[in-house]
Formats: C-alpha cells, structure tokens, sequence
C-alpha cells in the first residue's frame, strides 16, 4: 500500500533480529550473497498470545524445558565461520549491474587465508592459538546471570557469548546515539591489531620521484617549502582479516600526520 508508513512501521525498524540469524537451518554453499535457508522456527505454546499472561506461561515453559529451545534456535552451523559467511561474503552479479560480475566485502576468505584462522600459510604473524570460527574473536565471553548462562572455562563464572560484536563499524552507534561503551568496546578490540611504519618518502610529491628509504638508521633531512611524497607500510599483526575489509567499493583510508622539529608541531 503505497499509503502505508514503511520507514517508520516497527518491522522497517527491527535491523537484524535474533530470529533472522538462528531461524536459519542450512547453508546451500560457500558463496555468500545470503545463500542459506531459513524458516519459520517452532515455538513453545503462546509465544504470539495477547494476552500477557499466556506470554508468561510460554517463558514458564522455556525455561522449564529449555532443550527444544536449544535445538531450534542453536544448530551446529551456528558456530562455523561458514554460517558467518553467507552474509560477510558478498558479490554482485552481472544480473545486477549489468556490467560484470564484481567482489564485494569477503571476510570469510580472508579469514582463512590469514594466520588467525591456522590455515593462512602466506601470513607473518600468527597468535598463540588459531582461532577455528569467528565467535572466538567477535563474541568474547562475558559474565552474565541471563538464564542461558553456562560454564564455558575454568573460572567457575557463568558466561554468555556477547552479541555486542567487538571491532563492528563505529559510525552506526554515534548515528544512533548510542551509549559511549558501546564505541569503546570497539576501540579497545582494536588496539593494537595494525602497525604502522613511514618506510620512506619522494621528492616532488611524485609516485615516480626520487625514492629515498628505508628511513632508518639515518633520517634524511626534509628542505623547507619542497613537496613529498611519504611511502607507508601497514601491517595487520593481530587481526585475521586484510586492511581494509567492509564494503570493498567505499572504503577510504585516511591518515593524521604531525610534523614536528623536535617539540615543535610544523604542519
């Protein structure tokens, strides 16, 4: 109905929701583009009741006999990094731009092919421990009296898999007004996961100029009022994806830079 309120029904405004990601129950293949099959999951009885009462005794009865529950909403798929990549891969096809067939954000294989997941044999730096899914990074454990709280360690705390997804993008809260630890959770997973170096830098503020590098153990002098060009490497150290991941076709990388003359701030 074109009458009707799209943009601000309570539907239109849900975002993802439990239910999309656990009514899930297959995944069709290894492509993306939200290659699984989901479907209208069971409920205990009075789950859509109106009556407030009857909607009591339905979460009475979950939490009396929480094994279906289980088994509808939590499947083993749910913790494979393929699960994940039905939707963090992702292509267009020929049939959509009338062009070509085109990439687009793919963390999934960049996971693999990076030393966190243990299969990257191309990558310089590995942790400790190979992480064998996603969830291991971006739903850290965390304490919690919720009634699907477990024992998951040897800490003796019941803990849940937090939903908050750590490292998420961080202009969708500010966007939204969200609390300031929600982007400090963000900033905190973050710290430390790329290294960069200035490796050298060109005369004439040309990618054909003269090339002088690497910048130690002797640091050239720069001539005042000349233009150059600053050669960076990024190296992702603790993170099991390349730099920069998202979507592929927007992304840009931007740089803050001080000049300083010893303490003193030049440009």
């Amino acid at each position: 109905d074109p009458a009707d309120d799209l943009q601000g029904h309570p539907t239109a405004q849900a975002g993802i929701t439990c239910t999309v990601c656990h009514a899930i129950t297959n995944l069709n293949s290894l492509r993306g583009n939200s290659d699984y099959t989901i479907e209208e999951p069971m409920h205990y009885p009075f789950a859509s009741s109106g009556s407030g009462l009857l909607r009591w005794v339905n979460r009475q009865l979950v939490k009396a006999k929480p094994a279906f529950h289980k088994k509808t909403f939590l499947k083993p798929l749910h913790k494979t990094p393929e699960f994940c990549g039905t939707c963090h891969k992702v292509h267009l096809p020929e049939e959509l731009n009338k062009y070509k067939w085109l990439r687009g954000q793919n963390h999934y294989d960049a996971y693999h092919l990076s030393g966190v997941s243990g299969h990257g044999v191309t990558s310089f730096y590995y942790p400790p421990k190979a992480q064998p899914n996603c969830n291991g990074c971006h739903m850290p454990l965390e304490k919690s009296a919720d009634f699907a709280a477990g024992y998951f360690d040897s800490t003796g705390d019941l803990k849940i898999h937090g939903h908050q997804f750590p490292s998420a993008n961080t202009a969708i809260p500010e966007l939204l007004g969200l609390p300031g630890k929600v982007n400090e959770a963000h900033r905190k997973f973050l710290d430390g996961v790329m290294r960069l170096d200035i490796f050298g830098i060109k005369k004439g503020g040309q990618i054909d100029g003269e090339l002088t590098a690497p910048l130690r153990p002797k640091i050239p002098s720069l001539q005042p009022g000349a233009t150059y060009l600053v050669e960076i490497v990024i190296r992702t150290v603790k993170m099991g994806h390349i730099f920069t991941q998202g979507t592929a076709d927007s992304n840009e990388v931007w740089m803050d830079v001080d000049l300083r003359n010893g303490k003193e701030r030049i440009g």
